[in-house]
């Protein structure tokens, strides 16, 4: 009785988690007009060298870290898994009305400046912690 019950659970989950074909495919479509392989690819390695510029041991490797790093995380690699992911978490409705935003002039434009926008973020927060890293290290102290 409780297999039955345990495989009625696992395949309703497995229903809910895979998303249909039809909307797997508007992601991906989504994907396709968000340039999401250039600009991936693109963010993942100026955030892959920022890492190594902060790392000395990995700076003696930068080439083989980036090669290790687009091997395992390049959109080529993840755009199935990244499709899923879009599909499940935006409506259909969703994505076309991005897709179509993306592919203006505007959406192109905005899309072009994301990973730069994306990588100045992540900077700004990173000096942001490093300028107040002593006051966390003052209140793990006190505990």
């Amino acid at each position: 009785m409780i297999k039955i019950f345990m495989t009625l659970i696992l395949s309703t989950l497995i229903l809910v988690a895979a998303p249909s074909p039809h909307k797997k495919a508007a992601a991906l479509t989504m994907l396709n007009a968000m340039n999401k392989d250039k600009n991936m690819d693109r963010l993942m390695t100026n955030m892959i060298k920022m890492q190594v510029a902060q790392n000395p041991l990995l700076r003696m490797h930068k080439d083989q870290v980036i090669r290790f790093f687009m091997k395992h995380t390049s959109f080529q690699k993840m755009k199935s898994q990244l499709a899923l992911l879009y599909a499940r978490e935006l409506s259909i409705p969703e994505m076309r009305t991005f897709t179509a935003f993306c592919k203006t002039k505007e959406g192109q434009r905005i899309l072009l400046k994301m990973p730069r926008l994306i990588n100045l973020s992540s900077a700004l927060g990173q000096r942001n912690i490093q300028k107040h890293y002593p006051e966390l290290i003052n209140s793990l102290m006190k505990q």
